[in-house]
């Protein structure tokens, strides 16, 4: 609950450009009429502090305790890099949807939404300084380009040995033309059936070994830096591959787009744990919504079972008719309908 409640975010999206004319604009005593009828502002406030107060307390002390921490550490995020991240949600929107539509369907208020990227920057900054990508994390990656032709599923025998002789003979044809000068690359997006690849000539970036399939990691592990593999048959298809190193090879900007990569895989990882830390040590007191009490074990008491009478030997025991489950029948004086009936619903919070 906490994690869905502070680090996971949905896929909303708000404008930017509706935060300040939203927060700015003043409440009037009268928020709306129905057939004339009055709803004030005051009858707004009580029914959103019951509905909504216990939720948005508590994501309130998660933002508190993550601002706590974020002091602590120097970590400063301003409202410029907040309002930068909400920009970069908007390639998240779907085609034809509104920034307006995107916030109603969300449930939230561009302040809410500002509030929540605000304390996930603040937390995310915290655990990157945890985080150091080591030489033995980059060797971990391994960068390859690969062209795959696919054995088409065929249920009939013969049509399943004809394709796969076609793509036999294919790839060994794309071997060959390799081999006497086409580039890979060329050869990538001339014949390769990856379509993720294909158009970049078969660039698959950096890839965690071990990922892979036992024929690919065997393949690449014969090769070195700017070797180009023989054709080998795996689960999905042939495939020839070109092998470039390992991450801890890697110079410059690659090496950097390598680290950043690698540090946002591991702040995933370990958000969570960490807020659940924090949270866990902290001394919080929710007047609103305060915790039960702990209740202490009682002892348990072996109940006397009185002595069964002997029977005779030679007559068979019966069993004794076996009790309903109390969970199962209705309480005296209840019948059957009623019983089955379930009581209403508690009032569902505002979204």
């Amino acid at each position: 609950m906490q994690t869905k409640r502070i680090l996971i975010l949905i896929a909303v999206v708000i404008a930017i450009s509706a935060i300040p004319a939203y927060c700015a604009k003043p409440v009037p005593d009268i928020v709306a009429t129905v057939n004339g009828e009055k709803i004030t502002k005051k009858e707004l406030e009580n029914i959103l502090f019951d509905w909504s107060g216990p939720l948005a307390l508590e994501e309130l002390i998660d933002h508190r305790l993550i601002g706590q921490e974020a002091r602590k550490q120097g970590i400063v995020v301003t409202p410029e890099e907040v309002k930068k991240k909400m920009e970069e949600s908007k390639k998240f929107l779907p085609p034809g949807m509104s920034l307006e539509e995107a916030l109603q369907r969300s449930g939230m208020t561009p302040g809410h939404w500002f509030a929540r990227l605000k304390a996930q920057a603040q937390a995310e900054g915290i655990v990157r300084k945890t985080i150091k990508i080591t030489d033995e994390d980059l060797a971990g990656q391994v960068k390859v380009s690969r062209i795959l032709i696919k054995v088409p599923y065929k249920q009939d025998e013969e049509e399943k040995k004809k394709a796969e002789q076609e793509a036999q003979e294919k790839i060994a044809k794309i071997s060959q033309e390799i081999k006497d000068g086409l580039a890979f690359e060329e050869a990538a997006k001339k014949y390769s059936e990856d379509l993720m690849t294909k158009e970049k000539g078969g660039d698959m970036g950096y890839v965690p070994k071990n990922t892979m399939g036992k024929e690919f990691e065997e393949a690449i592990a014969k090769l070195k830096p700017g070797d180009i593999s023989d054709p080998f048959k795996t689960a999905i298809g042939y495939q020839i591959v070109k092998y470039f190193g390992s991450g801890k090879e890697a110079q410059g900007n690659e090496r950097k787009e390598l680290i950043d990569r690698l540090t946002t895989m591991q702040l995933q990882q370990k958000m969570n744990d960490w807020f659940l830390t924090l949270r866990n040590k902290a001394k919080i007191v929710n007047y609103l919504a305060p915790q039960p009490p702990k209740q202490q074990e009682q002892p348990k008491v072996e109940e006397s079972k009185p002595a069964e009478s002997p029977k005779p030997a030679a007559q068979p025991t019966e069993e004794a008719p076996k009790e309903e489950p109390k969970n199962g029948a209705p309480p005296p004086g209840v019948s059957d309908a009623e019983a089955a009936t379930p009581p209403p619903p508690p009032t569902p919070p505002a979204p």
